[in-house]
């Protein structure tokens, strides 16, 4: 069973995912945001009804689940939510561990290549990007470079070749990159008003 903590982390996560603050959620539920806050702190033992009426305004249910089925729940609910199964996500991070391996066997053979400084930089901000269905389906166009790129340098490419095969994965990787760290940011976290006072994340 989850703890009190996990419960209300999911809460927070489920309301920050449909976009509303803690005080239309309240207005929702008929509840103070100061009491929403302290529910998504863990600093209220909640009751079962207030649970279920904010599960509900979240689009969520509250529902008894076998512990043996729990695991197969679970990852179901990984899949709706972020659009990647455990098998294809942990495909991607082996796939970017990978073109880190790459970048290091780069910068050994070739330290003066240009072009390694911005690979490096646009490959860590491409792991840091949360995975989606999307995402997924875009994190592999951009990595397609990547694996040209290991091709080339396994079969003894000039530099000029690898520097321009180095340039076009940097470019597919900024472009993953700036899609979906751009586009994670919500508009309510940018137009906040200087003068709220409340915690009303």
């Amino acid at each position: 069973m989850a703890s009190m903590d996990e419960l209300a982390s999911s809460l927070r996560e489920a309301r920050k995912i449909k976009g509303i603050s803690q005080r239309e959620l309240g207005a929702r539920v008929g509840t103070p945001q100061s009491h929403i806050s302290k529910i998504e702190a863990g600093d209220v033992d909640i009751q079962l009804s207030s649970l279920t009426e904010i599960a509900r305004a979240l689009d969520l249910e509250v529902e008894l689940v076998p512990r043996r089925a729990l695991p197969a729940v679970q990852g179901a609910i990984k899949v709706l939510t972020t659009g990647v199964a455990n098998g294809e996500l942990q495909n991607i991070l082996r796939k970017l561990t990978e073109a880190e391996r790459l970048l290091a066997r780069l910068t050994k053979e070739y330290p003066d290549l240009p072009g390694l400084d911005d690979f490096d930089r646009t490959l860590r901000d491409a792991k840091a990007v949360k995975p989606s269905l999307l995402v997924n389906k875009d994190i592999h166009v951009a990595l397609d470079p990547i694996t040209r790129l290991a091709l080339i340098l396994d079969a003894n490419g000039s530099p000029d070749i690898l520097a321009k095969a180095v340039q076009v994965a940097v470019t597919r990787l900024r472009r993953f990159r700036d899609r979906h760290t751009h586009a994670a940011a919500p508009n309510s976290e940018l137009q906040r008003p200087a003068y709220r006072l409340e915690d009303d994340d």
